[in-house]
């Protein structure tokens, strides 16, 4: 039997700002509403008080007299309906990005969170260090997530070397790592040890 998985820290492609966007609350009312995936420890809805960060986005919602209503729904989802309806005022839980900022006001940073890759024991010999060590394995990847732009950069060149494989949820792409038919999955690695642990 194989052990589960590894991680392995990659700094160079490290996102360490997890904040939310706030539009203007007061237009709003009383009830604010953001929308979101589930990705405990983080948050989730089914975490006591839906997580940390949750808990610390009421408390601060609440001093302004506002109240926090939260849905979880897949990652794309959520990142189309704040960009195209009026539904939420806010995304929880996004990574900065340049070309976000064309859509968002971003909040202040409330944690800190950063990707790593995940594979299977039987692949440790792969050891992942650089871009450049992706080539020839089959990639999960959760749609809708962003990452450095050197990652990006490199998958684009390399497209045709590499398979890049987008599931709606994480626990999607741990299965397929699980069956052989993903290579590596990239994901913060809380969020994968919380899962392994279910």
């Amino acid at each position: 039997m194989l052990e589960l998985y590894k991680a392995f820290r990659m700094k160079s492609f490290m996102l360490m700002i997890l904040s939310f966007f706030l539009i203007t609350t007061s237009s709003y009312g009383k009830e604010i509403k953001m929308v979101t995936v589930n990705w405990p420890p983080y948050f989730g809805e089914n975490l006591k008080g839906q997580g940390l960060v949750v808990k610390i986005i009421k408390a601060s919602l609440k001093e302004k007299g506002h109240s926090l209503l939260v849905d979880y729904i897949p990652w794309k989802r959520a990142v189309n309906y704040t960009k195209k309806t009026s539904t939420y005022h806010a995304l929880l839980g996004c990574f900065h990005t340049l070309e976000r900022e064309k859509h968002y006001i971003f909040s202040s940073e409330i944690a800190s969170a950063a990707f790593h890759f995940l594979f299977r024991n039987d692949l440790k010999s792969k050891i992942i260090r650089k871009p450049e060590d992706l080539i020839g394995l089959r990639i999960g990847v959760v749609r809708g997530y962003v990452f450095s732009k050197r990652l990006k950069d490199f998958i684009k060149q390399n497209d045709g070397f590499m398979k890049i494989k987008e599931v709606s949820r994480f626990n999607h792409a741990i299965r397929m790592l699980m069956k052989r038919k993903l290579d590596v999955v990239i994901e913060n690695p809380l969020v994968a040890r919380y899962e392994f642990k279910k």
